[in-house]
């Protein structure tokens, strides 16, 4: 009891209230005519300046409003992420060529990944158990390591058997051609050659449907080794960084500098939050996927 009592004493304020000390007066400032409006609109470029398009949107709201409604079915399916829509419909080019570029990167980062999982796979295979004489392993694994820039390409080459499917085109591409440009009549020049209409044409369809069913099926007695294109993500980078430039009116990915003047269509839902940022990282980068990575703001 004697401890409930005192707690409430301290409670209730027994080293009573502290002192109320005067607030200083703010200073005063005067503005003539119109300079609140002034002043805040430096605020609003301040930030916008600072911290990009999504202080633009919050602060300007009317703005993103004004560029929708240039092209609302196309920036609805941009925000929605289904950028072939949008790529489809937007009148635009400058804001179609957004739409080009994410798919641009997307199909790149699935290239690189593609890239490190199948050289670890062909590579792990390999060592344990070496790749069976019936097989074209090392043929699409050849494939995979040119297609993804990286990994033992010479040596996938050198494990290919002569006369066998894609013999050819291994050896070939070890020597520097591009795998689209073997022609020949085997699975993999057949596959290849819906390459090489995707990058002539831009016809990218057949090759996407093509993605769905395996490059290489290998029936044993006892199973199936199933293959898949390893080359298809980097065909469609490609074909979209080219999209992305057309638009632009550029030859290459750099073409994407023509987005620094335009103004909230070149910026918005971009990794770059500022047209300074962007300017910035064309000057340092060599790698179109790294833009926005390294962004001052």
């Amino acid at each position: 009891m004697t401890r409930f009592f005192v707690l409430g004493w301290m409670v209730s304020g027994c080293s009573g209230q502290p002192e109320e000390l005067p607030m200083p007066a703010p200073p005063e400032v005067t503005l003539g005519e119109g300079g609140s409006a002034l002043v805040e609109q430096a605020a609003s470029r301040l930030n916008i300046d600072m911290y990009g398009w999504i202080s633009e949107v919050a602060l300007e709201p009317g703005a993103y409003e004004r560029m929708i409604a240039t092209d609302r079915e196309g920036w609805k399916a941009f925000e929605e992420h289904r950028y072939e829509s949008a790529a489809d419909v937007f009148a635009d080019p400058k804001a179609r060529a957004r739409a080009e570029w994410n798919l641009a990167l997307m199909h790149e980062d699935l290239a690189r990944l593609a890239g490190y999982t199948n050289e670890s796979f062909f590579a792990e295979w390999d060592a344990r158990t070496s790749f069976p004489n019936d097989s074209t392993a090392a043929v699409v694994a050849a494939l995979a390591s040119f297609c993804a820039e990286s990994g033992s390409l010479a040596g996938w080459a050198s494990r290919t058997k002569m006369g066998s499917p894609g013999f050819e085109m291994a050896q070939a591409i070890s020597r520097g051609r591009a795998p689209w440009d073997v022609e020949g009549t085997d699975v993999f020049s057949r596959r290849m050659a819906l390459h090489r209409k995707t990058r002539i044409s831009g016809d990218y369809r057949p090759l996407m449907e093509s993605g769905t069913k395996p490059l290489v099926v290998e029936r044993t007695t006892m199973y199936e080794r199933v293959m898949y294109d390893p080359c298809l993500h980097r065909t469609l980078a490609d074909h979209w960084y080219n999209r992305a430039a057309a638009s632009l009116g550029g030859k290459d990915w750099k073409a994407v500098s023509v987005l620094i003047s335009a103004g909230l269509t070149g910026r918005i839902f971009a990794p770059w939050l500022t047209a300074t940022d962007l300017a910035t990282e064309l000057r340092v980068t060599t790698q179109a996927g790294s833009l926005g990575a390294r962004s001052p703001s």
